[in-house]
C-alpha cells in the first residue's frame, strides 16, 4: 500500500506540474503576443468587441485575425498543424494547413460563459423610424435564430462551376439533400435548442414555435422581459415614419444591440426581429392613369401572338420586340412571383386580361400566404393590387401553360419569410421574380448574409432569381447621393432594368423620367457591399463582371458626380421594356410602368428557355 500511495502522490504531482506548465504557457504567450483585454479574465463580464482585432494564441499555435469575440482556445482541439482563425460575421472560423476552407469550430471555446456582442442597429434609422417608449416586459415577442451554415465557400465554388457554360459540370445542379449535406450545422442547431430549453424556467418560458426542416432557422417566442435577460439589452417601440399609405399598423419592438453567451454565439449568424429595422419594402411600379377601354378596343389589333395596342405594352408586343417565337411553356418547369406589403392579385382580373390579350385562360397554380381575392382588388384598387396583378398577368402572359406560384409574405421580414418558404421546398419553382427592394444601407450584415446564403443554395439547385433594379436611378428613394438597392446588388440575383420606346415606335433607350414620357428612371449602380475585384471562391461577386465594371468607368462620359463605388458589383444585368403596360385592376385597364414590369417579363422569358431545355432533356438555366 505504501508503494501504491507513493505512486498516487507522484501522479498528482505530475498532473499539477502539467497544469501549471500549460497555464504558464498560455499566460506567457497571451502576455507577449496577444495582449488580451481585461474582460477575458472575468467570466461574468460583457465584452464589447465591436472594435477588437486581436491575435490569439492557442497553446503555441498563433491564430491570426481573430476579431469580434474573446475566444481563448486550447492546443489539444486543433490538428497538429498551425491554425488560422478569422471571423466571418460573428462566427469564428478555423483553418489549418490540412484544409482548403474555413470551418466553424466551436470546440475551441473554454467552458466559461461570457456574453459576446453580436450586432447593433444600423445607424441613421431616425430618418425612417422614431424610437418610442420601452416595450412592456409582459408583451410577447417572436425572434428568429439564424444558425451559421457550414462550408458556404465550398458551395459558392460549386455554383461558379455549374454556372459556367464552358465547364464540363455546367448544369449539374444539386438536390436539396446534397446541398444540406454540405451546409447543415446540426450541432449548432442542437446547441441553440438546448440553450433555449435551458432558459425556459419558472421566471420565464421560451417557446420554440417553428423550425425549418434542417433546423437552420429557429423561431422562438418569449416575453420582452425574458428576451432582455437573455440578450442583455432593452427593447423599445419603433414607429415607422412612412407615408400613411405605407404606414405599419403596429410599431416594431426592437433593441439597439444584443449579445449572446459564448457557448452559442459561434453557431448563430444572427437573431432577427432584434436590431433589424427594415422599412416597408417598396414595390418598383408607378401607377399611371386609367385607360379608356373604348379607345383601346378601337385601336387594338389581334395578331398571331395576341393583341397589340399602339403606345402601350402587351404580351404580343413583347414577343414582337424580343422575337419570342412561342409563348407556350410546359409543365416540366415552374415559375413564381413574390409579393408583400398587403398586395393582392385578382383571379377574375387575370381572366379578363387573358381574354383581352387573346391568351388561353390559365389560373395561378399555387398560392402561398393568401392574398388572392377579387373583392380586395375591387375595394382597394390600385393601391393594393397594382403590383400583384401586374406580376401575375405578365409572367403568365409571357410564359403561358407554365405552372405559376404566388408567394405572399409579411412586410416585417421583407424577403426572409419568402426565402425560408422556398428554402424548405424539395423542388422550388425554377424561376422566381421579385419586384421589391430596400436600400442596402438599411439592412444588417446578418440579414444580408442570410438572404445571400439562401440565394446561393437556390441557385445551386437550378433556380433563377430575378429582381427589379428599382425606379429611382442610382438612388433608392433616399434623400440624396448614391444609394444602391438590395437585393439588386447581390450577385445571386439577376437584376432587371427598364427601357422605353418600342411601344411608341421609337428606338429602345433606358427609361428616364424626363425623356419621352419615361415615367421612371431605371435603377442601377454599384453595390457598396459586394466588391468586384476578387476571384476568390468566397467572394460574393461574379468573377465575370470585373472587366465590365472596370471598362464602364474607363469609358463612360460624362463622368458621374463623385461619391460612388468604383469596384463593386454593378447592376442591372439586363434591361427591357418597362413603360406603359396595360394591366387589369378591378376589371378596368390601367397603365403601369417600372422595373416591376420588366422583371416578371424577363422571368417569363427564362421560363420559356427552361421549358425548351427540359423538353430536350437538359437542365434549367439556374
Amino acid at each position: 500500500s505504501f508503494f501504491f500511495y507513493k505512486k498516487f502522490i507522484m501522479q498528482i504531482a505530475c498532473f499539477i506540474v502539467f497544469i501549471s506548465t500549460f497555464q504558464w504557457s498560455i499566460a506567457k504567450d497571451t502576455q507577449t503576443k496577444s495582449n488580451l483585454r481585461e474582460g477575458l479574465k472575468k467570466s461574468d463580464s460583457d465584452f464589447d468587441s465591436s472594435n477588437a482585432l486581436n491575435t490569439i494564441l492557442v497553446g503555441s499555435a498563433e491564430l491570426m485575425n481573430l476579431s469580434d469575440a474573446p475566444i481563448l482556445a486550447h492546443q489539444q482541439s486543433l490538428t497538429s498543424t498551425p491554425a488560422k482563425v478569422t471571423f466571418i460575421g460573428q462566427t469564428a472560423l478555423v483553418k489549418t494547413k490540412d484544409t482548403s476552407s474555413f470551418v466553424p469550430d466551436s470546440s475551441l471555446l473554454f467552458s466559461y460563459s461570457q456574453h459576446i456582442k453580436m450586432e447593433s442597429m444600423i445607424g441613421g434609422y431616425s430618418n425612417r423610424f422614431e424610437k418610442g417608449l420601452r416595450a412592456p416586459g409582459s408583451q410577447m415577442h417572436t425572434v428568429v435564430f439564424a444558425i451559421q451554415k457550414l462550408r458556404m465557400d465550398e458551395l459558392r465554388s460549386i455554383l461558379d462551376d455549374i454556372s459556367n457554360p464552358f465547364s464540363t459540370n455546367y448544369g449539374n445542379h444539386l438536390t436539396r439533400a446534397e446541398v444540406t449535406k454540405i451546409t447543415s450545422n446540426p450541432e449548432g442547431s442542437r446547441k441553440v435548442l438546448q440553450f433555449l430549453e435551458n432558459h425556459s424556467h419558472s421566471s420565464g418560458q421560451v417557446e420554440v414555435v417553428e423550425m425549418t426542416p434542417n433546423k437552420d432557422y429557429i423561431t422562438a417566442r418569449a416575453t420582452v422581459a425574458h428576451w432582455e435577460e437573455i440578450f442583455k439589452t432593452e427593447f423599445h417601440y419603433y414607429h415607422s415614419k412612412k407615408s400613411e399609405s405605407q404606414q405599419r399598423a403596429e410599431p416594431l419592438i426592437r433593441a439597439s444591440e444584443y449579445s449572446l453567451p459564448s457557448e452559442v454565439a459561434l453557431d448563430v449568424l444572427g437573431v432577427f426581429n432584434v436590431v433589424d429595422l427594415l422599412s416597408n419594402a417598396k414595390p418598383k411600379v408607378v401607377i399611371g392613369p386609367s385607360i379608356d377601354s373604348g379607345v383601346i378596343s378601337k385601336s387594338s389589333v389581334l395578331g398571331p401572338t395576341g393583341t397589340i395596342v399602339p403606345n402601350f405594352v402587351t404580351p404580343a408586343l413583347l414577343s414582337k420586340v424580343y422575337r419570342i417565337d412561342s409563348n407556350i411553356g410546359n409543365s416540366l418547369v415552374s415559375q413564381g412571383v413574390y409579393e408583400t406589403l398587403n398586395q393582392w392579385f385578382s383571379p377574375s382580373d387575370l381572366t379578363v386580361f387573358e381574354n383581352f390579350m387573346g391568351i388561353a385562360n390559365q389560373k395561378v397554380a399555387v398560392t402561398i400566404g393568401g392574398h388572392s381575392s377579387d373583392t380586395a382588388c375591387q375595394v382597394q384598387g390600385s393601391d393594393n393590387c397594382a403590383e400583384g396583378n401586374l406580376d401575375v398577368q405578365y409572367m403568365i402572359g409571357v410564359s403561358q401553360v407554365t405552372p405559376t406560384t404566388y408567394y405572399y409574405s409579411t412586410d416585417t421580414q421583407f424577403m426572409l419569410d419568402w426565402l425560408l418558404s422556398v428554402a424548405a421546398m424539395t423542388s422550388p419553382p425554377l424561376v422566381l421574380s421579385v419586384s421589391w427592394g430596400e436600400p442596402e444601407s438599411d439592412i444588417t450584415a446578418s440579414y444580408l448574409t442570410s438572404v445571400n446564403n439562401e440565394a446561393i443554395i437556390l441557385s445551386t439547385m437550378g433556380v433563377t432569381l430575378i429582381v427589379a433594379s428599382g425606379d429611382d436611378g442610382a438612388n433608392t428613394r433616399t434623400a440624396c447621393g448614391y444609394a444602391p438597392d438590395f437585393p439588386s446588388g447581390s450577385a445571386y440575383f439577376t437584376a432587371v432594368g427598364a427601357t422605353n420606346g418600342p411601344q411608341a415606335g421609337r428606338a429602345e433607350v433606358t427609361c428616364q423620367s424626363d425623356l419621352n414620357g419615361g415615367v421612371i428612371t431605371s435603377g442601377g449602380g454599384i453595390s457598396n457591399l459586394y466588391r468586384a475585384t476578387s476571384t476568390s471562391a468566397t467572394s460574393s461577386i461574379p468573377y465575370w463582371q470585373n472587366s465590365q465594371v472596370t471598362n464602364y468607368f474607363s469609358t463612360v462620359s460624362p463622368k458621374p458626380a463623385a461619391g460612388y463605388q468604383t469596384a463593386g458589383r454593378g447592376y442591372p444585368d439586363v434591361s427591357l421594356l418597362g413603360n406603359a403596360y396595360i394591366t387589369y385592376i378591378a376589371g378596368s385597364q390601367q397603365s403601369l410602368s417600372g422595373t416591376s414590369a420588366s422583371a416578371p417579363v424577363f422571368a417569363g422569358m427564362v421560363s420559356l428557355v427552361n421549358a425548351a431545355r427540359k423538353a430536350a432533356g437538359k437542365s434549367s438555366l439556374g
